[in-house]
């Protein structure tokens, strides 16, 4: 708006100064003229030689965490940059690295940190980012566009669960079962030629003096350590609450006591993902095989493992996991149950107040399948409905439940062990 004007004051004093041949008029139509001409080139050269750097310390963090992103601008021009508006669009909810700069001097750079609690799991982008300058009078505005990006994976919150015990096994014993594994198993399968990264422990050494060359041995998972996470993924057994406005701390609250609280999103699906990954910590860190299966944006099958890959895989998983599949969770587990092996532990995760849970977890019980249920109570997250028949009648059939509810603390719901004196249908406090 205002180039145009400025375009105009020099159109009316050019044709005022070939219409009356006033001095005045040429002074005005050569002022307009060298003020459009030196504010372009003042725009035109304020993003000259800027080069932009972005470090990001980590790809993954974790919901609760705070990363940290590093930025380095330099000037590599002998002119000075006043004034430096840098935009990013980053995909990370309250990611601000848009900034303004000043005083970037000729070959200088500045350097600056951005810190950013990971409110929500998933995959996000961090940049591009676009700088932009303009000459003092606004007329022209010039653009650089920076197009670095950087992938971050955020993981869902997880909970320490110290001395959390599920029921056995219901069988009393195992038998191999024929899946090979890079773990080393009390389930040895045979032999095989060593491969580079094989430790001394896999070395079979009989076999190593008979052929005279070094053979590795091959194991194979016993199924009373594979552990089934089963995750309720079924759109309309979902539900959620608005998110809070965010409280601004109190003027006078010390800068140390300002940091940002992380709290799980009023959401049943973001409940049962960090049920779901708190488990995986807690039965990888005590060398179970875990598998996942969940029917959401598409069938999500992992196989039971162990080891620190497993657990990153299954993290990764479980942080884009969202629920949008029409398949019940008693459908879901028709589908998938037939791998399933007698003598496994199997973990159903779901909001639904629909008895078809119960009945699902008595199916895998008479195939002599351990089952454990962790329940969220969708009644504390706007629901009409209550998670508390279920409840009891999956404590009647003798099967683990766990009853986790809207602010209450993850980790002391998932330890408990008796849930009889909390079955009842929640209230919201007066």
């Amino acid at each position: 708006m205002r180039r145009r004007v400025v375009v105009l004051l020099f159109f009316v004093s050019l044709l005022g100064s070939v219409q009356t041949a006033s001095p005045a008029f040429i002074s005005l139509a050569y002022l307009w003229a060298a003020l459009l001409a030196a504010s372009w080139v003042w725009a035109r050269l304020g993003l000259a030689g800027l080069e932009l750097q972005r470090v990001l310390r980590s790809p993954r963090s974790q919901a609760g965490a705070i990363i940290e992103e590093r930025f380095v601008l330099r000037n590599r021009s002998r002119l000075p940059h006043y004034w430096v508006e840098l935009w990013d669009e980053s995909t990370l909810p309250d990611h601000h690295a848009s900034t303004v700069l000043t005083g970037l001097g000729p070959h200088t750079s500045r350097h600056w940190a951005v810190h950013t609690l990971c409110a929500e799991r998933g995959r996000f982008q961090l940049g591009p980012l676009t700088a932009r300058v303009a000459d003092p009078f606004g007329l022209f505005l010039n653009e650089k566009r920076f197009p670095q990006t950087a992938d971050l994976v955020v993981h869902p919150y997880t909970a320490r669960l110290p001395g959390l015990i599920l029921a056995p096994s219901g069988l009393p014993g195992g038998t191999a079962v024929e899946r090979k594994t890079a773990a080393v198993t009390p389930s040895a399968a045979g032999v095989r030629e060593y491969a580079p990264g094989d430790s001394m422990t896999r070395i079979h050494w009989p076999s190593t003096a008979r052929r005279d060359r070094l053979i590795s041995k091959e194991f194979e998972l016993d199924p009373k350590a594979d552990v089934w996470l089963v995750v309720d993924s079924q759109r309309d057994v979902h539900c959620r609450l608005a998110l809070p406005a965010p409280s601004e701390p109190a003027r006078d609250t010390p800068f140390w006591a300002r940091r940002p609280q992380f709290h799980l999103p009023p959401a049943t699906e973001e409940y049962c993902v960090a049920a779901a990954a708190s488990l995986v910590n807690y039965f990888l860190h005590h060398d179970r095989s875990v598998g996942l299966a969940a029917y959401a944006q598409q069938r999500e099958v992992i196989q039971p493992d162990r080891g620190e890959r497993q657990r990153e895989r299954l993290m990764e998983r479980l942080a884009t996991l969202r629920a949008e599949s029409h398949l019940s969770l008693a459908d879901a587990l028709r589908l998938e149950g037939a791998s399933f092996p007698r003598g496994s532990t199997v973990v159903l995760i779901s909001p639904s107040a629909e008895m078809g849970v119960a009945v699902a977890a008595q199916q895998l019980r008479s195939r002599g399948i351990n089952v454990a249920v962790v329940l969220i109570e969708r009644g504390s997250f706007g629901s009409q409905q209550s998670v508390a028949e279920v409840a009891l009648r999956l404590r009647g059939l003798r099967v683990d439940v766990r009853l986790v509810r809207r602010d209450e603390d993850l980790s002391s719901a998932l330890i408990g062990h008796s849930l009889t004196p909390r079955l009842t249908p929640w209230r919201p406090a007066v």
